[in-house]
């Protein structure tokens, strides 16, 4: 790169290095700073992973252009960058990791350094991880490695008498600091510079580890075994605070350099500290987990035992394994075995029993340490294992195998022994007897292979019905023994052969299954006999009964025997206030329990599950006759093989003629009343069964016209997708097939349903599928989508915004507005009445209910449309004269909004605006507009009119009193500023505010952008942009927001920062490594509307806006945050809101008691003097700016929205400001008391 080109891409940094190389003085600190503040500003917001060396021309200049003094100071000026980061403690990360990458590639240059240099960076060095709170902050990792290479890279000049004399005093207070660098990361550098800094101060025999195991190595020392000790207690001192099981360089050091017999010592002395870990009698204790590493480390060795060695050993993990599970534990958080097997590594203590016996056959092993050997065997006896894996188990078989050469095992020696099938009860409670000895305290999930195949073998099917009996009994019987932790081994193996032996091939009578529920009943295996713990047993019921039982119960006679134990079950149930299992498990169990009781009510073959949806169902097909509920059966069976993501032909062809034989009259009223129990049921999700037979029901409106059909299914898709707390979707399988079905129908009413479900629905997955549903029906109608969506609004049959329904005698007179549905009754003389009369609501309820459902799909409708208008000024989208009246102007619902909003008209070269006024289309100044037939309309934008022409038109709705849909004339502009220009790529307009996460997902996601929520827990989203897809444009929009630092792992706080726009499909799928585009190629109104958008976001969710900021915030950064915010300029938004405040507040009747100032609306009232804040809304009283909090209220917005004029709708936070100045103004006649008690204190003070 030449100069020119330098200075061109670098214009700060190239002349700056330019000067200083070409310049005779040596580079000094101010230099150097000076180097550093020009590669921040070149650098911007650039930044890459941390693990690899960026790529910028910035960091290549500095490495080609800068001289080695000058390098040398711009290490020691950097590192005293990073220590600024420190104390700011800068949430945002981006000017950190610029320092490090800087450190990193500047300190691995071959540079030169003076003994001053050296001195001064060791002094840098030294302040930098002295500071208090350094090893707990989350940069402290990154900048270790950088740190220790650093000090690492000087040993050589260190290692020189000069150097060494002139920088002693800064290397010794080093290794005074470096005795708790045990536990810094990374661990190797950290213990490398360690020893080096020791090496240096005391002619490389610096005290410590590595010197003892060199004196015990020639011989020098005490005894073996106060070697050990020794050794183990420096240990753990070098490692301070180190807290893994992974290896260390102290452990590595240990296991190389530590003579063999040594280390046959230190495992013996480190399982005496694992034990004493657990001792209850033991105060004090080193760190468990550096023992744990020790032993794991030298554990694997080829050691010299000896026969005391193996002895001690032996006893050492007998002593260990004997401590209780519910023994003493310091701090208490653990019981020991759980604990244990987590932390002391599984392999660790069976690898060491190997090491110490594998060299002596069994025989050796009895004769040499019987004592030792029954000793471990028993506390092994003792140890809980669940799988034949596990190491207790591996050591209890092959302790076992010493002791008893000749036993396959009780259970194998039992089951081999027998020569023909069990068949007496003695032979089934030996059986019973070797089968508890064989697994001693073990709890296996399954049953040997070996084992299984002689049991079957062994037991007939009566014998195995008679040891399931069995089991029960000897269960209820387990209840008085006085080890728990036995009762509790033992109850689970009787389980796990129960389940086992358990099937529904077997020959049960009616009595049988009577006698094993009520054993189950009163069974520890089962409900923990009287002591029910959250069901943990109780669940062991369930694939009993569903799977084994259930099969059964379509016998009558054992519906019969059985009902009053299928009773006792439910009641049990109910009884557990938090069901262990999976739910989608626990409401399967609950609904089969509920269908098996139900037998006997609804005595006829249904495959439906009875949930709450379902119920009704029954009732209703219990009140048929036969011959008609056998066809409505023969359907729901039908619609249960409802499997497939869409219907098949094959599984249509089928439906229909079923349909067929039902009578068609009632069919299509049935079926709307079956599916609306859907909507009508809510709280519980739908799985199963049920939601298939649900989703065959959906089918069978596929082809229909019907409107009311229409609103149904919308209102299936909204609630099968909805999503329960702590639960997910309520049945995503009826969203899928409502939205399927819709798109299958006929007619514009399904159409604008669908587009109703779309704009209702959030997951970007379900999003999708209704996405693809439109595009498939304007596919097959020849349209585009935007067409679709204009083509396909349905008109309700009004006329001029009306529409009259007769309801018996009376009639309803509805109009439609902008702002929704109002309705009026007239009686039978046509006198307007406020209610319908109390009989006239019992006799009328069907056509009520189908009124009010027609009003909310019309407000629904209205809503939808608003949105998807404002929406088309990112679409620049144009009509022809006759196309623009047919769609907008003349439709009968689209005409309430669209007469209410500014058109653009172009014809060639000329354009003007217009809006419908007085059954006329006119400008500005009122005056008939006329329109040639070739002209083009569109929806006109601020950004296409002067500021003056702008001006005109926002006085004329004001004048005119008209009320616009949305903010059109009023609208904010937002052009780039030359902060922007200069950035290129990105905007910080809006960074470094404190939004309320919560409410940005549901703002942005309601204004057609899709954000996740962030979160810290491990695998979650944590750094996902706010985006806005523009796929006409390939654009994309991203607003970058971060997580506050906070305890919640989901935060309630995110902080701002820049804005973006990057090619839409350039990186991954996410956006990652997207292509930038520079700002001044966004097209401007775009630019403007996604700027709007942001400013919204902020505006709406920032903590500077929340009513209870001020008392809610913690004291620090969010409380200093809200107060700035009520205190700072105003954002464009809030500057537009009070240019319309000006010229709105004197025409209303407080506006004698209103002054504007800077940034706040000042109301005089009788009681006190408020100054509202234009940008939140938040509310000062004077003197002394005490804060007066009163929250938004909808029934004070309801009572207060008639007594003010606003030009447009959707600005909440001016209505609020509004309304509490009309409050305020009148304060005499305040009511709330949180209100009045917070003025009177002000007055008091």
């Amino acid at each position: 790169m030449s100069i020119s080109e330098q200075e061109q891409r670098l214009p700060i940094l190239a002349p700056l290095l330019k000067r200083l190389t070409s310049s005779a003085h040596q580079p000094q600190a101010e230099d150097a700073q000076a180097v550093f503040a020009a590669y921040r500003q070149e650098m911007g917001d650039f930044t890459q992973p941390s693990h690899q060396d960026w790529d910028h021309p910035a960091l290549d200049l500095l490495l080609q252009e800068t001289n080695n003094q000058l390098k040398v100071q711009l290490v020691r000026v950097t590192l005293q960058e990073i220590d600024l980061t420190f104390e700011s403690a800068d949430w945002e990360d981006t000017p950190f990791r610029q320092a490090m990458q800087l450190l990193k590639r500047v300190g691995r240059e071959p540079l030169t350094y003076s003994s001053d240099d050296v001195r001064g960076l060791l002094q840098d060095i030294l302040k930098h991880l002295s500071r208090e709170g350094y090893k707990g902050h989350h940069h402290a990792n990154a900048t270790n490695e950088l740190v220790f290479d650093l000090l690492l890279r000087l040993e050589p000049l260190l290692r020189q008498q000069e150097f060494f004399a002139r920088c002693q005093k800064e290397l010794t207070s080093l290794h005074a600091l470096a005795a708790h660098w045990g536990g810094y990361y990374p661990y190797q550098e950290a213990y490398r510079a360690r020893m080096m800094l020791g090496n240096l101060l005391f002619a490389d025999n610096p005290p410590g580890l590595a010197s003892l195991l060199r004196a015990y190595g020639r011989g020098e020392g005490p005894s073996l075994q106060e070697q050990a000790q020794i050794c183990l207690a420096t240990y753990h001192q070098e490692l301070d605070t180190y807290n893994n099981t992974s290896s260390h360089p102290v452990t590595e050091m240990l296991l190389q350099e530590a003579y063999p017999r040594l280390k046959v010592q230190l495992i013996q002395e480190a399982l005496q500290e694992a034990y004493a870990w657990y001792e209850p009698s033991q105060q004090t204790s080193p760190p468990f987990f550096q023992t744990v590493c020790l032993l794991d480390v030298l554990c694997t060795s080829d050691l010299p035992y000896n026969h005391e060695d193996v002895r001690a050993i032996l006893g050492s993990l007998s002593r260990i394994l004997l401590l209780r599970s519910n023994g003493y534990h310091r701090g208490g958080y653990y019981k020991f075995k759980g604990y244990y097997r987590g932390r002391l590594a599984e392999h660790t203590l069976y690898t060491l029993f190997k090491a110490v016996t594998s060299r002596f056959t069994s025989a050796e092993l009895l004769a040499l340490f019987e004592k030792e050997i029954s000793q471990l065997y028993e506390a092994v006896s003792q140890c809980g294992w669940s799988g034949p894996s596990d190491w207790e188990n591996m050591i209890w078989l092959e302790l076992r195998r010493a002791l008893f050469p000749g036993s396959a095992g009780p259970l194998l020696d039992v089951l081999q022994a027998a020569p023909a099938p069990f068949e007496s009860e003695r032979e089934l409670q030996m059986f019973l007897a070797a089968y508890h000895q064989d697994l001693a305290c073990g709890t296996p999930k399954e049953i040997e292979p070996a084992v299984l195949k002689l049991l079957k073998q062994k037991l007939t099917p009566q014998a195995t019905i008679r040891l399931l009996s069995l089991l029960l009994q000897e269960a209820h019987n387990r209840q008085t023994m006085p080890d728990a932790s036995q009762q509790s081994h033992q109850d689970e193996q009787a389980h796990l052969l129960f389940r086992t032996l358990c099937k529904k091939t077997l020959p049960f009578s009616p009595e049988d299954i009577h006698t094993m529920l009520q054993g189950m009943i009163t069974s520890t295996l089962f409900t923990n006999g009287n002591r029910l713990w959250n069901g943990n047993r109780l669940w062991r019921i369930s694939p009993l009964l569903i799977d084994v039982f259930a099969f059964y119960f379509d016998q009558p006679e054992v519906v019969e025997t059985c009902y009053p134990d299928l009773e006792a079950i439910r009641k049990l149930f109910e009884a557990v206030e938090h069901p262990i299992g999976d739910a989608a498990h626990v409401r399967r169990f609950r609904l089969t329990l509920q269908s098996l009781l139900l037998k006997r009510d609804y005595p006829f073959d249904s495959p439906l599950l009875p949930d709450a949806w379902a119920l009704p169902i029954l009732a209703e097909l219990k009140a048929l006759s036969t011959e008609v509920r056998d066809h409505w059966l023969a359907l729901l069976h039908h619609c249960v093989r409802a499997t497939s993501v869409a219907p098949t032909a094959h599984w249509q062809q089928e439906a229909q003629g079923l349909v067929a034989a039902l009578d068609s009259a009632t069919f299509t009223n049935t079926l709307y009343r079956w599916i609306s129990f859907f909507t009508h049921t809510k709280g519980e999700r739908m799985d199963g069964n049920n939601s298939d037979i649900l989703r065959g029901l959906l089918w069978l409106s596929i082809g229909s016209s019907d409107r009311a059909q229409a609103a149904l299914l919308a209102d299936v898709a909204i609630e099968g997708y909805h999503k329960m707390p702590g639960v997910g979707p309520r049945c995503p399988k009826a969203g899928d097939a409502a939205v399927i079905s819709l798109e299958g129908m006929r007619g514009r009413d399904a159409i604008a349903q669908l587009e109703r479900v779309r704009r209702a629905v959030k997951q970007a997955s379900y999003q999708q599928r209704i996405g693809k549903a439109l595009d498939a029906v304007a596919q097959r109608e020849q349209m585009t989508r935007l067409d679709l969506e204009e083509l396909m609004i349905p008109t309700f049959e009004l006329e001029d915004a009306q529409l009259h329904i007769a309801v018996e005698n009376w009639n309803a007179h509805l109009t439609v507005s902008g702002r929704g549905v109002q309705q009026r009754w007239l009686d039978p003389a046509g006198e307007p009445q406020k209610n319908l009369p109390a009989a006239m609501k019992r006799t009328a309820k069907e056509q009520l209910t189908a009124l009010t459902r027609l009003v909310k799909d019309i407000e629904h409708l209205v809503t939808d449309q608003r949105t998807r208008l404002e929406r088309l000024f990112l679409h620049e989208r144009h009509w022809t004269l006759q196309d623009w009246r047919e769609r907008y102007l003349e439709h009968p619902l689209l005409s309430v909004l669209a007469r209410h909003l500014i058109w653009q008209v172009s014809n060639g070269s000329q354009s003007w605006q217009m809006i419908w006024y007085q059954g006329a289309l006119v400008d500005p100044d009122t005056q008939p507009v006329a329109l040639p037939e070739e002209a083009l309309v569109s929806l006109w934008h601020p950004l296409m009119s002067t500021r003056e022409e702008v001006q005109r038109w926002c006085v004329w709705l004001e004048t005119q009193r008209i009320t616009q849909p949305f903010k059109q004339a009023h609208r904010e502009i937002y052009p780039l500023t030359d902060a922007e220009r200069v950035s290129g790529d990105h905007s910080r307009r809006f960074a470094g505010h404190y939004i309320r996460q919560h409410q940005l997902n549901a703002l942005a996601r309601a204004r057609g952008w899709t954000f996740s929520l962030h979160s810290s827990f491990q695998g979650s989203i944590s750094g996902d942009p706010v985006r806005l897809d523009l796929p006409h444009l390939s654009i994309r929009a991203e607003f970058e927001v971060n997580m506050a630092e906070e305890e919640f792992e989901i935060p309630r706080y995110l902080i701002t920062s820049q804005v973006r726009f990057g090619r839409l499909g350039t990186g991954n799928p996410y956006g990652y490594g997207m292509q930038r585009q520079p700002l001044e190629q966004v097209p401007p109104l775009v630019f403007s509307e996604v700027m709007r958008d942001i400013d919204l976001f902020v505006s709406v969710t920032s903590l500077g806006a929340d009513p209870n900021g001020y008392n809610g915030a913690e004291e620090g950064a969010l409380q200093d945050y809200w107060r700035l915010y009520n205190q700072d300029e105003l954002s464009l938004s809030a500057q537009g809101r009070k240019q319309i405040l000006e010229r709105l507040v004197p025409m209303l009747e407080m506006g004698e008691r209103c002054t504007f100032e800077e940034r706040y609306l000042r109301v005089r009232g009788h009681l006190c003097t408020y100054r509202i804040h234009l940008g939140s809304g938040n509310i000062m009283m004077e003197p002394g700016d005490q804060y007066l909090c009163i929250v938004y209220d909808t029934k004070v917005r309801e009572a207060t929205a008639g007594q003010f004029f606003l030009p447009f709708e959707g600005d909440m936070l001016l209505a609020l400001i509004l309304s509490k100045a009309l409050l305020l103004a009148d304060d005499t006649h305040i009511k709330d008391k949180s209100i009045l008690s917070q003025i009177h204190s002000r007055r008091r003070n």
